[in-house]
């Protein structure tokens, strides 16, 4: 092959590469995780993927340079690690530890447990049994308001399934932990804790919680739980 079929053929391909980037950017969302200290995103993929465009880039530009006797070797260029489990979409996903962060709200996820039976923190004669089966799944969680404005904040908002089928939430008539369930209004700067519910099945082995704001069709968040990692009362 000519040396010009071959320049050709890279800036076609160099166009096709820059334009599924762009694709991809305005696929992503602004919510950040933190994991262990350090701060991964959905759009972490996109600084990857720029790093890589810079890369072919100057490989392009080597080739279509004058040949000389002596060619300069070409460095590598490090791609950053990321330690978000970053899917397709753009949802970033959390465990127990994490700090979720969105445009408006934070959320830290400090606790999760699972019971058969659940006794209210403030009247120990007050209880909450599970069915024949079945135990509950507590998730407890504070969610700060970093925006201007008062949000409301609800369990409304997130989904749940275990094993792959969904399960609603439960509404518990005690109070774990001394905790309300999730909700109420934060004005900015202002913080709300409570929990989350589920009666699930008690051979249970994985639960995710999805988190979708309004006007999204995918998941903002996804909480990842595991039957190992999860505290058993």
């Amino acid at each position: 092959m000519k040396k010009g079929a071959k320049i050709a053929i890279g800036v076609v391909c160099g166009i096709i590469a820059i334009g599924a980037i762009g694709s991809a950017a305005n696929n992503s969302n602004d919510t950040t995780v933190t994991k262990g200290g350090a701060e991964s995103s959905a759009a972490e993929s996109k600084r990857t993927a720029e790093v890589s465009s810079a890369a072919e880039s100057k490989a392009a530009s080597a080739e279509d340079s004058t040949e000389s006797s002596a060619p300069e070797p070409e460095s590598s260029v490090p791609e950053p690690e990321s330690s978000a489990d970053t899917p397709a979409n753009g949802t970033v996903t959390a465990s127990v530890g994490d700090v979720v962060t969105t445009k408006e709200l934070s959320f830290e996820l400090n606790k999760a447990f699972t019971a058969k039976k659940i006794v209210d923190a403030g009247n120990p004669l007050l209880s909450a049994d599970a069915d024949d089966g079945k135990i509950y799944l507590v998730l407890e969680m504070t969610v700060e308001n970093i925006s201007d404005e008062k949000q409301n904040i609800s369990t409304y908002y997130f989904h749940a399934s275990v094993d792959d089928f969904s399960v609603d939430e439960s509404y518990l008539l005690t109070d774990p932990d001394g905790l309300k369930y999730l909700s109420g209004t934060a004005m900015p700067g202002k913080k709300v804790k409570g929990y989350l519910a589920y009666e699930i099945d008690e051979n249970w082995q994985s639960c995710e919680i999805a988190y979708t704001e309004v006007l999204r069709d995918e998941p903002t968040f996804t909480i990842q739980l595991d039957r190992s990692t999860v505290e058993s009362r």
